[in-house]
């Protein structure tokens, strides 16, 4: 597995991000809330979540597989459930991928 992963380096910036997703989202669980730290932790979860799911939708494009899987309703949950994440530690997001009205305020 490791060989197949070296050989391709989609894979390998995708198992590398969701690592770094599993460290930071455990460290932000046990971090003190509100904190300077916490918040960069949860940022830092944010952006390697962002990276994961773009990598598993690029390694989904490019798949040679035919035929369906899961990977496409997984990757547009996943989304979802981040950008909701943004949402509520209210870091701004792109209107195109808001799924709320902007507000006028």
């Amino acid at each position: 597995m490791i060989e197949h992963l070296q050989n391709h380096s989609l894979g390998l910036v995708h198992l590398l991000t969701a690592l770094a997703a599993m460290f930071f989202g455990v460290a932000v669980i046990f971090s003190r809330k509100g904190t300077r730290k916490h918040r960069w932790m949860g940022r830092s979860y944010l952006a390697m979540m962002l990276a994961l799911n773009v990598t598993a939708l690029l390694n989904e494009v490019t798949s040679r597989i035919p035929g369906w899987s899961f990977g496409p309703p997984v990757i547009i949950s996943s989304v979802i459930v981040v950008v909701a994440g943004a949402r509520t530690m209210r870091i701004t997001i792109p209107h195109a991928i808001s799924t709320s009205p902007a507000s006028s305020g």
